[in-house]
């Protein structure tokens, strides 16, 4: 086979036998391996969809239109023919699908840190409370003790206001 490039074309020619020779015409967008596959898929077509080839090329007979016809929307869009290139395509789908989830897995990732500021931001929080409330219990205990010592020092100071004047009388 051989492939004659152009500014706007590539021409793939490839001769049989010296019998028959298949061209191909395409942009140069189309790797050369897909005018390689479509001219090997042409050939294998064409002998055995042309019974007698030999007999047609001595008659000078034209190849069935819809042989070619056929072929050429077949391969009129490479991505639909060429492997390589739907490989390709595959390939581009899923790293824009892993992109998009890393991005998701970033975003969740600023939520996640959000989360743990937060929580240590609370656990600073629930720690000064527990200090306070601690603090507290130990001035409320504290208050209460004094109480309970000035209500004892009135019960006394009551009771000997009581019985100080009859523990006199008494003796006397």
């Amino acid at each position: 086979m051989q492939v004659i490039p152009t500014e706007d074309t590539n021409c793939c020619i490839m001769v049989e036998g010296g019998k028959y020779a298949f061209a191909c015409l395409s942009n140069p967008q189309f790797a050369q391996r897909f005018c390689r596959t479509v001219l090997t898929e042409l050939k294998v077509a064409f002998y055995q969809q042309v019974p007698g080839a030999a007999e047609h090329a001595a008659k000078k007979e034209d190849i069935p239109s819809r042989l070619l016809s056929d072929f050429a929307l077949k391969h009129s869009n490479p991505r639909d023919f060429d492997k390589v290139a739907e490989a390709n395509n595959k390939i581009q789908e899923v790293s824009i699908k892993l992109q998009e989830e890393l991005k998701k897995v970033a975003g969740e990732k600023e939520k996640l840190e959000d989360l743990e500021l937060k929580s240590s931001e609370m656990s600073a929080s629930a720690k000064g409370f527990e200090k306070s409330s601690a603090d507290l219990e130990g001035m409320m205990k504290c208050r209460n003790y004094k109480l309970c010592f000035i209500i004892g020092c009135v019960v006394v100071a009551i009771l000997l206001y009581i019985f100080v004047p009859i523990i006199k009388s008494a003796a006397s």
